[in-house]
């Protein structure tokens, strides 16, 4: 079965959630009402009747979870866990959409660049500039753990620092 993608700029017209606080409170049902948003309360602690968020929400767990595991990284890293999992999702290609494109690629208008791919929590090395150094004998890197991605690089954790950094 195909189903049909909604143009962009389609208009909201009903919402439903799970009682969650974010979405029951007075401003959001004002701006719901001043959009003509028709908003619809589920059953509390019936996750099921939300089936589509529900599912990539476990798909988010569980392949986080998996990246925990397997990199023997300490659970306080179950964040940027998550965010790298996201990452991946979005960049890989799904039968929701019947283009053939991949969420990334629908949303940016351009294929996304996959030759940055890494292993989660993999050795990475942050370029110090040499003015910054110290020296021009001293380290030009830094060694880091990847955890995830940026636009235009990625989310590292510094050894020495003990924080993180992009690069």
């Amino acid at each position: 079965m195909k189903l049909k993608q909604p143009a962009k700029g389609t208009k909201i017209f009903m919402f439903g959630c799970d009682n969650g606080t974010e979405y029951v409170n007075h401003d959001v049902q004002q701006f719901f009402k001043e959009k003509g948003i028709q908003f619809e309360l589920t059953i509390p602690r019936t996750p099921e009747l939300d089936g589509v968020a529900e599912r990539m929400n476990r798909t988010l767990r569980n392949k986080s979870r998996c990246m925990l595991l397997e990199s023997k990284l300490s659970k306080s890293f179950w964040f940027e866990a998550v965010l790298t999992a996201a990452y991946l999702i979005n960049s890989s290609p799904t039968r929701a959409l019947v283009d053939g494109k991949d969420p990334a690629e629908k949303w940016s208008g351009k294929c996304p660049d996959l030759s940055n791919l890494r292993v989660f929590r993999c050795t990475g090395y942050l370029h110090v500039p040499k003015e910054i150094s110290g020296g021009k004998f001293q380290p030009r890197a830094v060694k880091c753990v990847m955890l995830g991605y940026t636009p235009n690089g990625y989310r590292l954790w510094s050894l020495t620092k003990r924080r993180i950094v992009t690069g």
